[in-house]
């Protein structure tokens, strides 16, 4: 771990202590969450999630889930059926 990694850690738990993280959220939910949805919106389109996504389309036991860009949570499209040779 990297001294800068540290001196962020210290100072992102000092913010906790302090309750000044708190008050930051309760702002930021107060306002609509701008700040939290664009992160969200950045991070669905992430190429980890979009393979997360379609592996997880691909086990028959789990009911698997798309989330639209506007945040609609849908059922996953299931996956073309993959050819076995004989």
């Amino acid at each position: 771990m990297t001294d800068e990694t540290r001196r962020e850690m210290a100072r992102m738990l000092g913010e906790i202590r302090s309750g000044k993280y708190a008050q930051a959220w309760m702002g930021e939910n107060a306002a609509g969450r701008p700040w939290f949805e664009s992160q969200r919106r950045e991070g669905r389109d992430q190429l980890l999630e979009q393979v997360g996504a379609k592996l997880r389309s691909m086990i028959p036991f789990l009911d698997a889930v798309t989330v639209t860009p506007e945040g609609e949570v849908k059922p996953a499209a299931a996956p073309a059926p993959v050819a076995v040779a004989r």
